[in-house]
């Protein structure tokens, strides 16, 4: 016991110095090393989770809601090019229900060319303070004009008038010639700015759902569902 006790040591002790040495190569200017960061997770074990997915997603959004959490929405959205080229960036849950997450973006921008080539999303949210996240895949499909225009009308003026005025992911010259389109647009529509017709919702149909708990020593706890047939199995697996 004491000579594994040793080793492990000695292990830790040769991993900081090769990080630190590769940080004191001048050859290398840019070197960060967090190798040696980590905290322990005190939380409460996860024995059972919910039969319905969707109700267990609840369950962690309220307690994330109701926690110091600034914008537990706040979800990462993975799409991939007809290229097989991943993307990711992170965006804003706007609806959750049985049918999905809905969320709102430019379909000119590179993640809604990508959702038209290629169907399938990966989506997670994660909450630090909590030691959780989630894990979403499935298809993502279009909302409604209806529904779009219904959301787009209870947006503050100010960001209704930087998505007019946006051509999401192209190219500009200097953040001031965007300063001057979003004025023009103010001057020509006041408060009566239309939303345009590439800014739509898009809806993920989950297929498949993970939910991690973190606990010390890496013993986290996931337990994953899928669709099959219909109804949704769901399986503990290794972390």
């Amino acid at each position: 016991m004491l000579c594994s006790l040793t080793t492990r040591i000695l292990n830790r002790s040769l991993r900081h110095t090769y990080f630190a040495k590769m940080c004191a190569d001048k050859s290398k200017p840019v070197c960060i090393d967090p190798s040696q960061k980590r905290i322990s997770y005190d939380t409460p074990i996860l024995n059972k989770v919910d039969q319905n997915p969707f109700i267990q997603f609840q369950q962690w959004y309220e307690r994330a809601s109701n926690s110091d959490i600034e914008e537990p929405n706040a979800m990462c959205v993975s799409t991939c090019s007809k290229e097989g080229r991943p993307s990711s960036r992170m965006v804003l849950m706007k609806k959750f229900t049985e049918t999905g997450v809905t969320f709102f973006s430019n379909q000119e921008s590179r993640k809604g060319v990508e959702m038209s080539d290629n169907c399938r999303v990966a989506v997670l949210f994660y909450w630090s303070a909590l030691k959780q996240q989630i894990r979403i895949e499935g298809r993502v499909e279009r909302v409604s004009d209806g529904e779009a225009d219904e959301y787009w009308a209870t947006r503050p003026l100010m960001s209704r008038l930087t998505t007019s005025v946006s051509q999401q992911s192209k190219p500009v010259s200097s953040r001031e010639e965007l300063e001057l389109r979003v004025e023009e647009m103010k001057e020509k529509e006041g408060e009566g700015v239309r939303r345009p017709s590439s800014w739509v919702g898009y809806l993920v149909v989950p297929d498949s759902f993970e939910f991690w708990q973190g606990h010390s020593g890496r013993l986290h706890d996931r337990f994953q569902y899928r669709m099959t047939g219909g109804e949704w199995d769901t399986v503990r697996l290794q972390p």
